[in-house]
């Protein structure tokens, strides 16, 4: 299996969460290194699990104990991930194209609650795309509290408004390094948003999956 990595987001304790674009079967995949287990921060960056890289998997057949909605996307990898290759920046868009949905309702399948959250167990995806104009979108930050977080509001093609936090470990070391103002300069010359969204693990005492944004790829 071969995936051009679109996802690396942030986790507890040391841990990132990778996803990326199966480019034989044409569909979303979310590589754990066990069941359940997530990758060390340190496999993160440029030599390996990075947005665009392209990177070998062996998927096992281990039995995946999570249920739906992130179950639709798991696979359990039994060797290292090999790093092979990379799509470069610009053609980014294109091979990404087919991971887009056409709207933020139309990516969980109509299973979206309040604009904000799945419930556990729903049939839909929990990882996908949406594009949008840059001239309807842009980032905030909110007051909370462990401290302000960063968010990415924006109108997808339904006109529908979101606001979702931003979980990319690529955007988040932008925000803590230069703040708001680095990440809004992202978006300037840019005329389209790859708005890449992703469902949180559920809440144990509601079983609320949140929705992240997990990357964003201006062009």
């Amino acid at each position: 299996m071969q995936i051009i990595v679109t996802d690396v987001t942030l986790m507890h304790n040391g841990h990132v969460c990778v996803a990326g674009w199966d480019l034989e079967r044409k569909c979303m995949v979310r590589p754990l290194a066990g069941p359940g287990q997530h990758w060390a921060e340190e496999m993160a960056g440029e030599h390996l699990f990075e947005m665009g890289n392209v990177v070998q998997l062996v998927p096992s057949k281990a039995r995946n104990t999570r249920g739906l909605p992130h179950a639709r996307e798991d696979v359990i990898i039994k060797e290292e991930p090999e790093l092979i290759g990379s799509v470069p920046p610009a053609q980014l868009p294109s091979r990404l194209a087919e991971s887009e949905h056409a709207s933020v309702r139309q990516l969980f399948a109509g299973h979206l609650k309040s604009g904000m959250y799945v419930l556990e167990g729903s049939d839909c995806p929990s990882l996908g795309a949406v594009s949008v104009d840059c001239r309807r979108m842009g980032f905030e930050e909110r007051e909370k509290p462990k401290g302000p977080q960063l968010r990415c509001w924006f109108y997808d093609a339904e006109g529908v408004s979101y606001n979702f936090p931003v979980v990319s470990r690529t955007i988040r070391a932008m925000y803590e390094e230069g703040g708001l103002e680095a990440v809004v300069e992202l978006r300037k010359r840019r005329r389209l948003a790859h708005v890449r969204l992703g469902l949180a693990n559920p809440f144990k005492d509601d079983g609320r999956c949140w929705v992240m944004v997990n990357n964003v790829l201006f062009y």
